[in-house]
């Protein structure tokens, strides 16, 4: 717990990295929260740094025009072979990424509805996926089902 909530230069939890994500937030959602009053200090702790720190992190990321240009004029252009590598390299990333997003969505969605979990277990879910929505890529078809969910649901702070 103590290396997740690492220090103010490091902090996983937030990490502009979708494989890391992917792996990381279902283990937080899922940890079984102690009666030992100091690791749910520590998992409140964790969740504040991702509330104040957490960035959504892009999907697909594209370098605009100006940019491309500014590179070219401190280094060079690049040739057609090292543009070919460089675009594969890129659509690779996006494909991973994507797939990465999307993984993560569909287990957080799965984590909610398939075990048996706290409060705090679901609210933890439940910042997650509001975390994670994106404009740039659809909305998996499972977190469409948990966001009408969310909005008729019992509790006026999750509705909000």
């Amino acid at each position: 717990m103590y290396i997740l909530l690492g220090n103010e230069t490091i902090f996983l939890p937030a990490k502009h990295s979708w494989a890391i994500l992917e792996k990381l937030w279902p283990a937080i959602a899922c940890t079984k929260h102690a009666i030992k009053l100091s690791t749910q200090n520590l998992i409140n702790c964790i969740m504040e740094k991702i509330n104040k720190r957490f960035n959504t992190v892009a999907i697909i990321e594209n370098t605009n025009e100006i940019s491309k240009q500014a590179a070219i004029d401190l280094w060079r252009s690049l040739e057609k072979h090292e543009l070919e590598l460089y675009n594969r390299m890129h659509e690779e990333r996006i494909e991973s990424n994507i797939r990465s997003y999307n993984n993560l969505m569909e287990k957080l969605t799965s984590l909610y509805y398939n075990n048996v979990l706290t409060c705090r277990q679901q609210i933890i879910i439940m910042t997650f996926i509001l975390f994670l929505f994106q404009k740039q890529v659809q909305i998996p078809l499972s977190c469409i089902r948990i966001l009408v969910d969310f909005l008729v649901h019992e509790n006026i702070d999750i509705r909000k």
